[in-house]
């Protein structure tokens, strides 16, 4: 590679890590190129940058950016999949891949600055996809408005109900 392609490598990869809030390295040796075709189709179908590296570069690249544990990640053979918004997608696709071929080894990941060890990218992988958690959060978020809605609203609600059986009891006993 020359200089300048170096260069644009590392260019490309700093822009990569610095916008994506997460990042999770695996070991591929052993598997073979049906199986590695297989396992970028599905990384592609999600959106995913799942790419082998050049570990010098990528130590470069991430130097600086909120992925710079991954450093520690990058020795030996290493692929590296990086989705821009979700990190628990290439977590879940390397998890479910790694079930199904013993050879890919997941070497462990980052989250937000945070080195994940492989248990860890395990437990990414099994969380909801973001839209699902975003949901969950709007959820609890709304609970507490609308209980202090329908508390606010029984005040009244029981006045009025209380006013009406008095009318009824006056009206009852003047006949």
């Amino acid at each position: 590679m020359k200089r300048d392609e170096k260069q644009a490598f590392i260019a490309e990869m700093k822009g990569r890590l610095e916008k994506a809030p997460g990042a999770v390295a695996a070991d591929f040796r052993g598997l073979d190129m049906e199986s590695i075709t297989e396992l970028r189709r599905k990384m592609r179908a999600e959106s995913v940058d799942f790419r082998v590296v050049k570990n010098t570069l990528t130590r470069r690249a991430a130097e600086g950016t909120p992925l710079a544990p991954l450093v520690s990640l990058l020795e030996g053979p290493t692929a590296l999949a990086v989705h821009p918004e979700d990190p628990t997608i290439p977590a879940r696709i390397l998890s479910e891949f790694a079930r199904s071929h013993e050879a890919l080894k997941i070497k462990g990941g980052v989250l937000v600055g945070r080195l994940l060890n492989p248990r860890e990218v395990e437990a990414l992988a099994r969380l909801p996809r973001r839209p699902q958690m975003l949901a969950l959060l709007a959820g609890v978020l709304m609970a507490g408005p609308q209980k202090m809605a329908a508390l606010l609203a029984a005040g009244p609600r029981r006045m009025a109900g209380l006013i009406l059986a008095l009318k009824e009891k006056q009206a009852s006993a003047s006949a």
